[in-house]
């Protein structure tokens, strides 16, 4: 049964939330040679943490952390007035996606009008708080950045292997970065980097968001201090409902309850930072599901 979809040209303004639209793509920014930015012609209520679901007909749908609006998040609002964009539907939204399976590669190969589908807004977004720290790794940046851009009072953190795999580094000028292997930022790993930051000023919250040990790391940092933190989660998703469980960890839906989960949550999860579901609802380590 092929999903009820809706054009461009239909309900402009908020999208239903369960059937997908087909949207124009407004623009691609390549970011490193792994990952690209699209600028979607729509307009959506979304907020940070929070993600929607990708269709590609013929091939997949897919999940996608929301990486801005034009309301609410001035990187995405420059970045369409630098490429003179003007979207039909009075708003864009942004996602930035990684070449890892046959869908994202599929994707990384669409051009400005191209037309792919969307629903959404789903999940659990990030609270608001100011003064904190926020902690990005890899592909991770893309929900901590669009928090990045509403929050005032923060402190920006990136880790990534190699500075070929760093995301925004000319929209942040107070980011402070580190890389595995020391060619740009501090040599070692993020959490290196927040130790430093909490003692020079504990922070009221951290958020996080990049694999899942490395956010494991940094729960394990701020319940040392004392210091509240949420995290964002990925497990694989099929519907974003609720419905068909594959995103289940441990006695959550990561779909609805989540993605983003708070210290205690984070603790309560027996299969953090140790297993998730595979597509065949199989359960893996970490690493068999992060090289699948």
């Amino acid at each position: 049964m092929k999903p009820e979809i809706e054009t461009e040209h239909a309900c402009k303004g908020t999208i239903p939330k369960n059937v997908p639209r087909m949207v124009r793509i407004l623009d691609v920014i390549e970011e490193n040679p792994f990952v690209k930015t699209f600028l979607l012609d729509i307009k959506m209520d979304a907020l940070p943490g929070q993600f929607v679901m990708v269709w590609l007909p013929g091939l997949d749908e897919k999940p996608m952390s929301v990486r801005g609006t034009s309301e609410a998040s001035p990187a995405v609002k420059a970045l369409l007035q630098k490429a003179k964009l003007k979207p039909n539907s009075e708003g864009a939204v942004a996602i930035t996606v990684e070449a890892r399976g046959p869908t994202t590669k599929e994707l990384l190969q669409k051009k400005p009008n191209d037309m792919i589908g969307i629903r959404g807004p789903y999940g659990k977004p990030y609270s608001i708080v100011e003064d904190s720290i926020m902690v990005g790794g890899g592909v991770g940046m893309p929900p901590v950045a669009f928090l990045a851009d509403i929050l005032k009072k923060r402190r920006l953190l990136q880790g990534a292997r190699t500075k070929e795999r760093l995301l925004f580094l000319d929209q942040y000028e107070d980011m402070r970065i580190s890389t595995d292997d020391g060619t740009l930022g501090h040599k070692g790993f993020v959490t290196e980097l927040l130790e430093e930051e909490i003692m020079k000023k504990k922070p009221k919250m951290v958020y996080a968001c990049g694999p899942e040990l490395m956010m494991l790391a940094v729960l394990r940092i701020c319940r040392k201090h004392r210091i509240p933190m949420e995290a964002s989660l990925e497990r694989y998703m099929r519907c974003g409902l609720g419905v068909c469980g594959s995103c289940v960890c441990g006695n959550r839906v990561v779909c609805v309850e989540g993605p983003v989960f708070n210290d205690k949550e984070l603790e309560e999860m027996a299969d953090f930072g140790k297993f998730a579901l595979t597509k065949s609802a199989r359960k893996v380590t970490l690493k068999e599901y992060y090289s699948g």
